[in-house]
């Protein structure tokens, strides 16, 4: 897990745990969190497919942007914003997929340490 933060109305902070999914293609969270944190998804078209689920199920909803912390690092992703209703029971806020996340951070797992280490990627053309 990532606790990563959110700036939303008034640049108030709240901060959420984050799944890590090397196996999903993109991060993902639901509606209902994005217009918590003031996405306003009247600016993006509605998608009948924005991610599958376990079952193999199209999952609905829309594909919009949202900035956020890990550490001392901002950064903006897009985001499948599944339009499906939040269990906290069975859900996670916010899952942290491979792209463009990983692309970002290396991202460490220590299982002997039960953690996960962030390392910002500083992109240099220098030696292309």
């Amino acid at each position: 897990m990532a606790d990563i933060q959110f700036k939303y109305t008034d640049n108030k902070a709240i901060n959420f745990p984050a799944l890590v999914d090397s196996g999903a293609d993109r991060s993902c969270s639901f509606v209902s969190i994005g217009e918590k944190l003031g996405v306003d998804f009247s600016d993006y078209d509605e998608k009948d497919n924005v991610a599958t689920g376990i079952s193999g199920a199209d999952v609905p909803g829309y594909i919009a942007p949202i900035s956020f912390f890990i550490g001392d690092y901002e950064i903006t992703l897009n985001v499948a914003w599944m339009d499906i209703p939040f269990d906290a029971e069975k859900h996670y806020f916010f899952i942290l997929g491979r792209e463009r996340f990983f692309e970002e951070f290396d991202v460490i797992f220590q299982e002997s340490k039960t953690r996960i280490v962030f390392k910002k990627v500083w992109n240099s053309n220098l030696f292309l």
